[in-house]
């Protein structure tokens, strides 16, 4: 009797799930990653290592009620999963995610890997090694917005292990040490067109990325330490501010670890060109330069001269940039940068890029060139089509020694 009570019951909750789905507005894509690397580029046949990955994109909306899930996978298995809740309470928006992931050592990290084959070992480098087979909580993440009057107050409250990390390179398993961090913000924007918010985080940077393999979001979780037991920071971003034909813009961050740091920009129009200065300076009671800018723009054309020292003055640690980009040769777009290292250092870097349509959609190459002295570095290019409804993208990269990648991305989107 038991047993039927639960057939009966699974078999309710089934044609429940299925007669959801089918009133829910259901839409997303499938992306597929082929990637292919060689071992050696000493001749025409080499081995090769090939990776396969896949991105599931799926979203779903019930009687205002948003659903979504971000689901990556390769050769190895299941890679990372989001699951995602959203929806509007009046002019209250929530957004609610749980972090799922495997740890990886990160597309950097390439232990040799040998294996014996009939008697005969071969070798290679294994990048972004799996280094678990579990899948872990990563985090649980709310976001809260409220707009009331042009302003709007938003809360991001964060339950986090910040022992996860990608690239991973902790023991394992990864130690499960969860701690909660809290984000508040205000924002809005004034009658006479200035732009302010405030954020403040205590046991939360807002302006760090959380990263795990091929998904990331901004804020994450600061832990206590015995030389900062209160983790805190505020940010201040005022733009906006017009006075006599100067834009002004400020952004100030005050800290437990870094008490100030200030960023100071400065744009003019002069005879239609745009000037804008920016000043990066830290420490208190005095002031003292990080680094600043000057950038001069007229149409395609833009100098960029970074004094990265902070002495106001142009040396051998500073650079200057030269871009024109976007500019049109017939139905082509050409961009070039050049880079130069004030005080004799001469040329440091030098790119070109072609951008071409064609029938089937847009090819991409670019060209450049480093070191001292200037050398050819890399060649890149890039095959954007659209082909029966599907998006397919190929890229490639040479460098000096031959092939050193090739991708090719297919997208399929579907609806229903």
């Amino acid at each position: 009797m038991r047993r039927r009570m639960l057939i009966a019951l699974a078999a309710i909750v089934a044609i429940a799930l299925f007669s959801t789905v089918a009133q829910a507005g259901v839409e997303g894509k499938f992306v597929f990653d082929f990637y292919v690397t060689p071992q050696t580029t000493t001749a025409q046949f080499s081995l090769i290592d090939v990776n396969f990955e896949g991105l599931l994109y799926l979203n779903m909306e019930l009687s205002g009620l948003k659903m979504s899930t971000f689901t990556a996978f390769g050769a190895a298995g299941l890679e990372t999963m989001i699951l995602g809740f959203s929806t509007l309470l009046g002019p209250l928006a929530i957004n609610d995610q749980f972090w799922f992931s495997v740890p990886y050592g990160g597309p950097t990290n390439c232990p040799q890997v040998c294996q014996v084959q009939q008697g005969v070992t071969y070798c290679w480098n294994a990048c972004d090694p799996r280094l678990d087979d579990e899948l872990y909580f990563v985090k649980k993440r709310v976001q809260l917005d409220l707009t009331i009057g042009g302003i709007t107050i938003g809360g991001l409250i964060l339950f986090e292990n910040p022992n996860f990390t990608y690239p991973y390179t902790g023991q394992i398993p990864v130690p499960e040490a969860y701690y909660f961090g809290v984000c508040l913000s205000v924002s809005g924007t004034t009658v006479s067109g200035i732009t302010i918010s405030s954020s403040s985080g205590f046991f939360c940077n807002p302006g760090v990325k959380n990263v795990v393999k091929k998904y990331s979001a901004y804020g994450v979780v600061v832990p206590p330490t015995p030389d900062n037991p209160l983790p805190w920071a505020e940010t201040i971003k005022i733009s906006g501010i017009q006075i006599g034909g100067l834009t002004f813009s400020s952004t100030t961050t005050f800290s437990a670890s870094d008490p100030f740091t200030e960023s100071l920009s400065v744009s003019w129009s002069l005879a239609g060109m745009l000037v804008k200065a920016n000043f990066e300076m830290a420490d208190l009671p005095l002031l003292k330069f990080k680094s600043a800018s000057l950038t001069l723009a007229l149409d395609n054309i833009s100098v960029v001269i970074a004094d990265l020292n902070g002495n106001l003055m142009l040396d051998s640690l500073d650079l200057v940039t030269i871009t024109a980009a976007g500019v049109a040769i017939q139905a082509a777009t050409v961009d070039a940068t050049i880079t130069i290292v004030p005080g004799g250092g001469g040329v440091a870097g030098l790119s070109f890029g072609l951008t071409l349509p064609i029938p089937i959609g847009t090819f991409t190459g670019t060209l450049t060139y480093g070191g001292t002295p200037l050398a050819w570095e890399t060649f890149d290019f890039a095959l954007d089509a659209n082909v029966a409804g599907l998006g397919v993208e190929l890229t490639a990269t040479f460098g000096v020694i031959g092939l050193d990648n090739f991708h090719v991305i297919v997208t399929i989107p579907f609806s229903a």
